[in-house]
C-alpha cells in the first residue's frame, strides 16, 4: 500500500508540474511574447462577433485565405485551453464537478483578455473567452469519458473473473 501511495503522490506532483509548465507556456503565448504595446488594437465585447462574423464576412467577400485564418484562430483558441480542462480534474477531486471546474478557466481567460486590454497587446475579445471555455470543456469531457470507459471496463473485468 505504501508503493501505491507513493505512486499516487508522484503522479500528482507530475500533474502539478505539467499544469505549471502549461500555464507558463499559455501566458507566454498570450501576453508575454509581444514586443511593444500597440496603439491600434481591437476590443470586442459583443459575443460571437469574431467567431462567426469574420468567417461570414470574409467568406462573402470570397477571401478564402482570410476565412482559413479566422477558422484557424478560432480552433487554436479552443485547443489552447483543452490541456487545462484535462489537467484540473486529474489533479484535484474538488475540480471534478464541471460547475467547480468552469470558474478556473473562465477566470484565467478573463485575466488574459484583461491584460491584453490594459497593456494594449493582442486583441481583447469576449469571443476568446467563449472559445477558451469551449476548449476547457472539451478537455474536461475527454477526462470524464475516459474515466467512465475505464470504470465500465473494470466492472466487465471483475464480472468476468467472478464467473
Amino acid at each position: 500500500w505504501r508503493k501505491q501511495l507513493l505512486d499516487k503522490e508522484t503522479e500528482k506532483i507530475g500533474l502539478i508540474l505539467a499544469l505549471i509548465l502549461y500555464l507558463l507556456t499559455l501566458l507566454w503565448f498570450t501576453i508575454g511574447n509581444y514586443r511593444a504595446p500597440s496603439y491600434n488594437y481591437e476590443v470586442n465585447f459583443v459575443p460571437f462577433r469574431t467567431i462567426i462574423g469574420d468567417v461570414v464576412k470574409e467568406g462573402a467577400a470570397g477571401d478564402t485565405a482570410s476565412v482559413r485564418h479566422a477558422l484557424k484562430y478560432n480552433v487554436l483558441n479552443i485547443l489552447m485551453f483543452v490541456p487545462l480542462g484535462c489537467l484540473l480534474p486529474l489533479i484535484t477531486k474538488k475540480a471534478r464537478p464541471y460547475k467547480r471546474l468552469f470558474w478556473i478557466p473562465l477566470a484565467l481567460s478573463i485575466l488574459i483578455e484583461l491584460c491584453q486590454y490594459l497593456f494594449h497587446i493582442g486583441v481583447c475579445d469576449v469571443d476568446d473567452v467563449i472559445l477558451n471555455l469551449a476548449g476547457a470543456s472539451l478537455g474536461f469531457l475527454a477526462v470524464y469519458l475516459l474515466r467512465e470507459y475505464n470504470t465500465a471496463r473494470s466492472k466487465n473485468v471483475e464480472g468476468d473473473c467472478s464467473q
